[in-house]
């Protein structure tokens, strides 16, 4: 997938560019949609119009079985009861979250709370980051 500093190629479609910041504020979303293609219960293909019209607004039929543990899973897990960020995420991150998912998701399925921290600091009273060395990602943790 090619890359530049404001957007990146959309891969399934042709022309399509895919805005950086909004391809991030449905992942709660998309979380419940992701074991299923991990597992290879479903295939990309399957993920069209029809699919998500129908996992998260209800609309249409399912297609099989599947689909139909897709909608009930979105079902339980949905509304998000709260997304916590830091302060960085208040002007960019947040408004797009907001943003999409009230243009896309019924009422009942809009997130509940956000709540936004200050920066998580090391004793020397330095933010704790990866790219400063002081934090570490939950895989690779366990094997330092």
């Amino acid at each position: 997938m090619e890359r530049s500093f404001h957007s990146k190629k959309f891969p399934f479609k042709k022309g399509w560019v895919v805005e950086p910041i909004s391809d991030s504020t449905l992942y709660p979303a998309y979380y419940i949609i992701s074991k299923y293609v991990n597992n290879g219960e479903i295939s990309i293909d399957e993920m069209n119009n029809e699919f998500f019209d129908y996992v998260f607004l209800g609309k249409g039929n399912a297609k099989n079985e599947t689909w139909k543990k897709i909608r009930e899973d979105f079902l339980y897990w949905y509304p998000v009861d709260i997304n916590l960020g830091g302060k960085e995420h208040k002007t960019v991150h947040f408004p797009v979250f907001i943003m999409n998912h009230v243009a896309i998701m019924e009422r009942q399925h809009w997130p509940r709370g956000i709540f936004v921290n200050w920066w998580v600091t090391q004793q020397q009273g330095e933010k704790i980051s990866k790219s400063k060395g002081g934090a570490e990602p939950i895989p690779g943790a366990s094997k330092k």
